[in-house]
């Protein structure tokens, strides 16, 4: 999106900021920007970590991305600064990209082992084995941080209680439930993390 406006001629650009995850240094890079001379109006989304910036017309993409990237490194440096168009997939905003990440390394596993164990004619022992895999695949983590929290002296949180709940569970034979409550659970977290 780059348009000349009006008499003064300016144009509006679309950067996406990525590797930003803060959203104060969100608003410093947004402030930083807005004072520079050439920039007309600059606002940064915390949550999709896009830049809108509306700069002189006769200015080009590439010196207004170097000005960004600099002022980025000085206030977060890792950030890198990517030219963005308004028609861009939306896979390429950030928070999609974490939650799609998330679903494919900490669900997927889980849901066709889970799948497989419902669905494939086996034997029980290899049931058992594919639901108690489908179990740690998608549950490993919330079974560590319970762990860990149980050894810091937190009883009682989230993660605590969703494994004594799958746990048991899965003490009583019921290996599809046990799976399946880690699988929703581990969806929430995840739709969780994409919320904020």
């Amino acid at each position: 999106m780059s348009e000349a406006k009006g008499k003064d001629r300016t144009k509006d650009l679309l950067f996406l900021l990525k590797g930003l995850n803060c959203a104060a240094c969100a608003a410093a890079i947004e402030g930083s920007a807005s004072r520079i001379g050439w920039v007309k109006k600059a606002a940064v989304d915390p949550v999709t970590s896009m830049l809108t910036i509306t700069v002189d017309a006769d200015l080009s993409e590439k010196e207004v991305a170097s000005a960004i990237q600099s002022l980025a490194d000085r206030i977060e440096p890792g950030v890198k600064v990517y030219r963005a168009s308004i028609t861009d997939s939306p896979f390429l905003n950030p928070v999609r990209q974490r939650a799609l990440a998330a679903f494919s390394s900490r669900i997927l596993p889980g849901l066709v082992l889970w799948a497989s164990a419902a669905v494939l004619p086996t034997g029980q022992e290899l049931r058992i084995a594919l639901f108690i895999a489908a179990y740690l695949a998608s549950g490993w983590n919330v079974l560590g941080r319970a762990l860990k929290n149980v050894l810091s002296g937190r009883f009682f949180d989230e993660y605590f209680l969703m494994s004594i709940a799958t746990i048991g569970a899965i003490s009583i034979g019921e290996f599809p439930e046990a799976v399946a409550v880690m699988l929703f659970f581990r969806t929430g977290l995840i739709l969780e993390e994409s919320a904020v």
